[in-house]
């Protein structure tokens, strides 16, 4: 059995879009603003082209979900798109960040997923559980690029993020 769920949330942050960019362009970065992410490793490191590699590691209300996928297109403007396979299903999404005025931009991030197994069988509360969590994962994110120390944040990100 499988069931299909799509998501889509989208924030708009007080930051010009090149320092949102910044921010979520490199998977490494996620580790800051994604609850339960345990690790999430882009080959190569750096910002994403199409054939970079992303294995990441999530606990969840107690399991673990580990995700396989590949970078199939960058662009055009400041957006990427990715598919994979992982524990719960087929995945396949994308990030997008769009300038709103000179001093925001939005950020929209987008996940569908192919639900196999239990997790199709239960797939309305699995798409509210995630739902709710990239909500808070961006809430979290707008957080950290708008509070006032978030120059010295970008500062601290590595050179291929900038």
């Amino acid at each position: 059995m499988r069931r299909r769920i799509d998501i889509e949330e989208t924030v708009v942050i007080r930051r010009p879009a090149d320092v949102v960019w910044a921010e979520v362009e490199d998977d490494g970065n996620d580790r800051h603003w994604r609850a339960g992410l345990v690790e999430m490793t882009p080959t190569p490191p750096g910002p994403p082209r199409p054939g970079t590699t992303v294995h990441e590691v999530v606990r969840k209300a107690g399991s673990t979900y580990v995700t396989r996928s590949t970078v199939t297109g960058v662009g055009p403007g400041r957006c990427y798109r990715f598919e994979g396979d992982g524990d719960a299903g087929a995945i396949r999404g994308g990030r997008r960040v769009v300038t709103v005025d000179e001093g925001s931009a939005s950020f929209t991030y987008d996940i569908h997923l192919e639900l196999r197994g239990f997790n199709a069988i239960v797939a309305p509360v699995v798409r509210r559980v995630i739902a709710a969590g990239l909500r808070a994962d961006l809430d979290r994110l707008v957080d950290r690029l708008e509070r006032p120390d978030a120059d010295a944040v970008a500062d601290r990100r590595p050179a291929t993020s900038r």
